[in-house]
C-alpha cells in the first residue's frame, strides 16, 4: 500500500483497513492518508468521528469532524462542479445521523442541554429507537423526568440496538418517580405500541 500511495487500489485497501483495524492510532494514520487523497469526501470525517465515538475517546475531535463532514455535504450540494451529488433523501438521512451522533457525543461530554438543542428540533424525523434513547438520556440528565419517560417509551417500542438499555432506564425512572406498578408501566408500553 505504501508503494502505491496514489493508486485506486491503495485507496480502496486503506478504506477497508480503516474499517477493520481496531487500533485507534492506525485508524488515524489511515484516515489522514485518505483525507490527503480526497479532501472533499464527507464520509471520511464522519467515519473517523464514528470511530472516536465507538472508542469513547477524543470526543471533542469527533464533534469537529462532524462539523467538517456536515460542511462538506453542504458544499457538495452547493458546488455544481462537485464530483458527487447526493440525493435529497441521502442528505436528509446523513444530516439526521450526524445530528444523532452529535447528540450522543454531547451527552457523553456532560452537556445534555446542548444535546437537547440538537435532538429536539429533529425529533419528528426519528424512525428507530436509538435517537429516542439519547433524547431520554438528555432529558433525564436535565432533570425533566416526565419527558425522559416519554422518550424512553418511544425507544422501547421501536427497534434499536439500545432497546434493552432504554427499557432498563424506563423501568428505573418509572420506579423512582413512583408512577405506578410494573403492570401499569407494561400497560403504558402496550398502549404506546398500538399508537
Amino acid at each position: 500500500m505504501d508503494k502505491y500511495p496514489t493508486s485506486p487500489e491503495a485507496d480502496f485497501a486503506r478504506k477497508q483497513l480503516l474499517l477493520e483495524v481496531s487500533d485507534l492510532r492506525q485508524r488515524e494514520k489511515l484516515y489522514q492518508q485518505l483525507r490527503a487523497q480526497d479532501p472533499d469526501d464527507p464520509f471520511q470525517p464522519w467515519n473517523m468521528a464514528s470511530m472516536y465515538v465507538q472508542a469513547n475517546q477524543k470526543l471533542p475531535e469527533a464533534l469537529a469532524l462532524l462539523d467538517e463532514a456536515d460542511g462538506l455535504f453542504k458544499a457538495s450540494v452547493e458546488n455544481k462542479q462537485a464530483k458527487i451529488h447526493y440525493s435529497e433523501s441521502t442528505l436528509r438521512d446523513v444530516k439526521l445521523r450526524i445530528a444523532t451522533m452529535r447528540g450522543d457525543i454531547l451527552i457523553r461530554l456532560g452537556k445534555p442541554s446542548e444535546a437537547l438543542s440538537v435532538l429536539q428540533p429533529i425529533k419528528d424525523q426519528f424512525t428507530s429507537g436509538y435517537p429516542y434513547y439519547l433524547l431520554g438520556k438528555a432529558f433525564e440528565q436535565t432533570a425533566d423526568k416526565r419527558a425522559a419517560i416519554d422518550a424512553y417509551l418511544e425507544s422501547v417500542v421501536r427497534p434499536s440496538k439500545d432497546q434493552r438499555r432504554a427499557n432498563a432506564a424506563l423501568e428505573a425512572l418509572w420506579a423512582s418517580e413512583k408512577l405506578g406498578s410494573e403492570q401499569d408501566l407494561q400497560r403504558r408500553i402496550e398502549a404506546s405500541h398500538r399508537s
